[in-house]
């Protein structure tokens, strides 16, 4: 009976440590997706394509403000301002969004990080778990043998163990019956 619960136990733990494991793979997959793609952003923000394209927007906004008649501040049109209030707002919202990116890569590789600690403390006690219960599994096996082959000697000692005194009071029998003998011949 205690067998068939540790091993309904030893079941359950594997199917556990199975979905574990599929959950640690779907992790790592989802990790190195992104990964990827954050190592993509960082390298078109590198590329010189990137670069070109900033100088080149950057020198067409300069020929767009030098071909606009200079006037002196607070006359700007307030159709401009518009446009540099929407500019700014974009540069500022395109760096939050760049912002939450590396946190969000930083928060899921540190739960990465988490998940592949708790993977490894628990295969350890896993690894514990299953030890202590082989040597249970021995210990069983080796008694339940050595119950079985002492089986034979415990019949004969108790053989022996009965025998012994009836053959003592056999023998007591006939030391007297030779001395009433002897006694009575004489």
């Amino acid at each position: 009976m205690m067998d068939q619960s540790l091993i309904t136990k030893s079941v359950e733990y594997e199917k556990c440590l199975e979905e574990m494991r599929e959950q640690l793979q779907i992790y790592q997959v989802q990790m190195s997706e992104m990964r990827q793609k954050f190592e993509q952003v960082t390298t078109e923000n590198r590329s010189p394509l990137n670069f070109r394209l900033h100088a080149e927007l950057k020198e067409a906004l300069e020929m767009q403000l030098d071909a606009l008649p200079f006037m002196p501040l607070g006359t700007a049109i307030p159709a401009d301002e518009e446009i540099v209030r929407n500019l700014q707002e974009q540069l500022q919202l395109t760096n939050q969004e760049k912002e939450q990116a590396i946190e969000l890569w930083q928060t899921v590789s540190q739960e990465l990080d988490q998940l592949q600690q708790q993977h490894q403390e628990h295969m350890t006690q896993t690894q514990i778990h299953m030890a202590e219960r082989l040597k249970q599994i021995n210990w069983l096996t080796f008694t339940s043998l050595l119950h079985t082959c002492m089986q034979p000697v415990r019949k004969q000692n108790w053989f022996k163990f009965f025998s012994i005194p009836r053959n003592v009071l056999e023998m007591k029998s006939n030391k007297e019956e030779a001395v009433l003998t002897s006694s009575s011949s004489m």
